[in-house]
């Protein structure tokens, strides 16, 4: 009988050569749009403090939720194949929870992996409130989350900031409402159980996911609403793309009649309608200023055209740009690609249960690195000389578990301008693939099916970069087409660079 890896750590030479994942794709779409829907029609049913704590809140839990839901799916998807579940029991805690009768998930799938980095929220909150009520003029802005953009946007406007907060995880004091938490985390069960028949427990993991944020959030905003903030405010509040306490401290900025100013990270959003996107970066926004007004415009069209999953007060938000400086001053520096056999692959990160996704934005870890392991030996014995640059985040360390399949690999901050290579090739955008598209280098993106492209932007795209949708086989691997791959490679365009980066940059 077959095992199925759910997790890296639980791969073995056997699982490369035998990988299957019994586990149809089209099974995870309730979660990554229809769940979402109702989980927005839970939220307008909700009113006052648990409101603004849901909606803070709510791309975390749908996150939250829809990993524990996904890991009770693909349980029962391997073994209705007659398959047998192969995990590592500390890399995959909600698994390991559901498989032994009699252990319950704790409150909150990924709180005791992160307890050693966690701070007391009320010493959190302090800091916050301390720096923000320094004595200092009434304009200029509370600053926090800074990115490239935000950056430059400070220097341009030149004006005065405070530093209100640096990021990292805490844990706090919770106000307690049972009757909301067990009423939201019902309503919930009831979106899944419609979609579904689960048969571990996971309404219990629903409980205690709701409970962990709802309550941890209404627990900071009665500490804000009892702080004196709102007597030193200045004109509003900047940011990069926001977390939890962004997304909090923009309801209170916007509650005083503040303007809450954020701007994008990364630059390929333009490509993709991804659905839950602004659930995390546009409540409480006032402003969002994009990396080109293309890109501001397509943003504020989604919206309108529900592309997007949408709260009601979002209708009202301005989208701007003034352009990205970094990515014009990667062009202008930009040297043309090499023909020299060398390919630079950049891979994506592991997620596992300590920073899950949703399905409909990346694939889950076990068929990724499958793919990964088949592509890059594949690349090799096709002539090339195989670099690959790992995403400095996630699990484990992608450095030694990719080092066996390419000859070499690079450990340090991504510059595309910075190798000496024919093509850089890419299976997820992100930052470093917008940061390749402003540079002068040659760029093939495999499309592995997660992200739904917007096509009129992909028709956009494929001037600067050729695109190879990869599908899946009969295992439910991704389906290596080798001379597909090769070709697709080969069609990288060799021009068409200074259009692509005045219409997405300036």
């Amino acid at each position: 009988m077959m095992n199925v890896p759910l997790d890296i750590p639980s791969f073995s030479t056997q699982n490369h050569k035998e990988f299957c994942w019994p586990i149809p794709y089209e099974s995870y779409d309730f979660l990554a749009y229809g769940f979402v829907d109702e989980a927005l029609k839970i939220l307008e049913s909700q009113e006052g403090d648990v409101k603004i704590a849901l909606t803070c809140k709510l791309s975390d839990i749908l996150i939250d939720i829809t990993h524990v839901a996904r890991q009770a799916i693909e349980i029962k998807s391997i073994k209705d194949g007659g398959c047998e579940v192969s995990y590592d029991r500390d890399a995959s805690v909600v698994v390991d929870c559901f498989l032994n009768d009699g252990k319950e998930i704790i409150r909150h799938h990924r709180s005791n992996a992160l307890k050693d980095k966690a701070l007391i929220r009320a010493r959190y909150w302090k800091r916050i409130v301390s720096n923000c009520v320094s004595p200092t003029s009434a304009q200029g802005y509370h600053a926090m989350s800074l990115n490239s953009l935000m950056k430059e946007w400070l220097a341009a406007e030149n004006v005065e900031t405070v530093n209100t907060l640096v990021e990292f995880y805490m844990y706090g004091r919770p106000q307690k409402n049972e009757a909301a938490c067990r009423e939201i985390a019902s309503m919930f069960s009831q979106a899944l159980n419609k979609a579904y028949n689960f048969e571990y427990p996971v309404d219990g993991a629903i409980q205690r996911i709701t409970r962990y944020h709802i309550e941890q959030a209404l627990g900071d905003i009665a500490f804000l609403k009892r702080s004196k903030l709102s007597k030193s405010m200045k004109q509003g509040l900047v940011s990069g793309t926001p977390k939890y306490e962004g997304r909090l401290l923009g309801w209170y900025f916007q509650d005083h009649g503040k303007d809450v100013t954020r701007h994008a990270h990364g630059g390929e959003r333009v490509f993709y309608k991804d659905y839950i996107w602004p659930l995390a970066e546009l409540p409480y926004c006032s402003t969002y200023f994009a990396h080109s007004q293309v890109e501001a415009n397509v943003m504020a069209k989604r919206l309108k055209n529900g592309d997007y999953a949408v709260m009601p007060d979002m209708k009202n938000i301005q989208f701007k740009s003034r352009g990205s400086d970094k990515h014009q001053a990667i062009y202008k520096s930009a040297v043309p690609s090499k023909n020299n056999k060398t390919l630079i692959y950049v891979s994506s990160v592991y997620l596992g249960d300590l920073a899950p996704n949703l399905p409909a934005f990346k694939m889950p870890d076990s068929p990724y690195f499958d793919f990964q392991s088949r592509l890059l030996s594949f690349l090799r014995d096709d002539g090339w000389r195989v670099i690959v640059k790992p995403h400095p985040k996630g699990l484990y360390n992608p450095a030694k578990l990719l080092e066996p399949y390419a000859d070499d690999v690079v450990i340090a901050p991504f510059d595309p301008n910075m190798f000496e290579a024919e093509v850089f090739l890419f299976d997820f955008a992100g930052t470093a693939f917008f940061d390749t598209l402003a540079s002068k280098q040659r760029v093939t993106l495999l499309n592995l099916g997660r992200r739904p492209f917007d096509q009129v932007e992909r028709k956009q795209l494929e001037k600067r970069c050729s695109v190879y949708d990869c599908g899946f086989d009969d295992l439910g691997r991704v389906d290596l087409d080798k001379e597909a791959i090769s070709n697709a490679i080969a069609q990288a365009p060799r021009e068409g660079f200074k259009d692509f980066t005045k219409r997405y940059t300036a």
